[in-house]
């Protein structure tokens, strides 16, 4: 596994310290997989899920110790899944099953040229929800979406009865891929497979672009980023969602590229990434983001790390800060970060002892 040098990295310092602004000890970056994509983190075997593209062109799921060791692929060759993108892994609390993406082939119709970029794990345009054992020995479908149609990140509740993911409910508006809703279901996970039960399609707000996050400890309240209808992703916005009074609160109002929302462990607090305070033209093919750390209901938002600021040790140009997980022990982060012309690289952020 290769290290970087000791950094000061305010990313773990604020989520270790117990108080923003308070003195920490230095933390260690480690480069986990040089080209892995999206992560999850089982807390149950101690053990990253990631996706990475595979030398046939198509993205793939593996599982890596978070010492570097025993990478294996869960659905290279697998039968069963359609012979396409597999990706954007995320596990249930018993470490028993992975939810994921997989792009169906046959939906892509006169789209198939571009449908190697507009399938892939982070756009899932004719993905659906599938599920699989820890080990991917069984897969069973969950959802059949139509052409056109697509789903993102899925996430199972911290207690496991709860599948949560986005949407396209409607291909044929324009912009942002569609119409997206945020869709909850039910679910009871057997040696048989998934027994979905009762199925939400929720809108709050009334946006065009959901996409789901996760839940918080207590699992009462949803993370989502969105977007307004005819907004473009530079108006994504971070909210929260209780899903028993079914409030709403906008917790970002900045106007940029907010995204990857997660709580700590104890839920008072959110980090995310956003395209705030990094200097960029407001194009995606130009988008730098860097981790933001902020109180649960909103306030007291301060920027974590500087990847892109070229007077801070961190400094990696160009770097889009992307989906992450907290580890067991609530304090090491597992993250995916990306750079124009570098491609993906999964990090292991964590304390010197």
């Amino acid at each position: 596994m290769m290290r970087f040098a000791v950094l000061a990295l305010s990313l773990a310092t604020a989520l270790i310290a117990g108080a923003l602004g308070s003195a920490a000890p230095a933390v260690q970056v480690e480069i986990l997989v040089e080209d892995g994509g999206r992560v999850a983190w089982s807390h149950a075997r101690n053990l990253i899920a990631f996706d990475r593209k595979s030398s046939t062109g198509t993205f793939e799921i593996y599982t890596i110790h978070p010492d570097g060791s025993n990478e294996q692929c869960l659905t290279c060759g697998r039968s069963g899944l359609p012979r396409s993108h597999r990706g954007n892994p995320a596990w249930h609390p018993s470490g028993e099953y992975l939810v994921f993406q997989a792009h169906d082939p046959a939906l892509a119709g006169s789209r198939r040229p571009m449908e190697s970029y507009t399938g892939t794990p982070g756009l899932g345009i004719n993905n659906d929800i599938w599920l699989m054992k820890a080990d991917g020995t069984h897969v069973w479908r969950v959802t059949r979406v139509k052409a056109g149609g697509g789903v993102l990140h899925p996430h199972f509740s911290h207690d496991g009865r709860l599948l949560l993911w986005s949407e396209i409910v409607d291909p044929s508006v324009r912009g942002l891929g569609g119409q997206w809703a945020i869709k909850i279901v039910d679910i009871v996970l057997t040696e048989a497979g998934p027994s979905p039960a009762r199925t939400r399609a929720l809108r709050p707000g009334d946006l065009q672009l959901y996409e789901t996050h996760g839940f918080s400890p207590d699992d009462r309240h949803i993370l989502f980023s969105g977007a307004p209808r005819r907004g473009d992703y530079f108006d994504l916005e971070i909210y929260a969602f209780d899903l028993a009074t079914s409030r709403l609160t906008q917790l970002t109002r900045n106007h940029e590229w907010d995204e990857h929302a997660q709580f700590t462990a104890d839920g008072k607090r959110i980090v995310w990434a956003s395209s705030e305070g990094v200097a960029q033209r407001k194009d995606p093919r130009d988008l730098k983001l860097d981790y933001w750390i902020m109180n649960d209901d909103g306030s007291g938002r301060q920027r974590l790390t500087r990847f892109n600021d070229p007077s801070a040790p961190e400094f990696r140009p160009g770097t889009v800060a992307a989906d992450f997980e907290f580890g067991p022990d609530g304090k090491t982060v597992v993250a995916k970060l990306g750079a124009v012309g570098r491609g993906e690289t999964v990090l292991l952020i964590r304390l010197l002892d």
